[in-house]
């Protein structure tokens, strides 16, 4: 079986760092993916993906270091869903990008 990702979008905030209760770094940050199309009028249609996307130990330091928010970039990873419960206490799925040490800004 395969679980591979591969976006191009941009960056929607700066990285935010934070560490496990092991000293772990973290790094999370959301990419906004645009698909553009003709509706059935002809007219030109965006579509923006909003992405979650999380790196771990030495690459969430080197995330940290460069994703600011509006930053072009690659992003590859594979595909992870996590369970949580909300606010309420309704449990709530969130899929997410688990980025491996690929990522490449492609702002000039």
């Amino acid at each position: 079986m395969l679980n591979k990702v591969m976006l191009i979008g941009y960056a929607g905030a700066d990285s935010e760092m934070k560490f496990t209760a092991a000293g772990i770094p973290v790094a999370n940050f959301s990419l906004a993916v645009n698909e553009t199309y003709k509706n059935g009028d002809g007219e030109k249609k965006t579509n923006t993906l909003w992405i979650r996307c999380v790196a771990w130990r030495r690459w969430a330091e080197r995330v940290g270091e460069f994703v600011t928010k509006g930053k072009l970039l690659f992003v590859e990873g594979k595909l992870q869903l996590r369970s949580c419960q909300d606010r309420e206490g309704k449990k709530r799925d969130v899929l997410f990008v688990y980025s491996i040490p690929c990522m490449h800004s492609l702002d000039q």
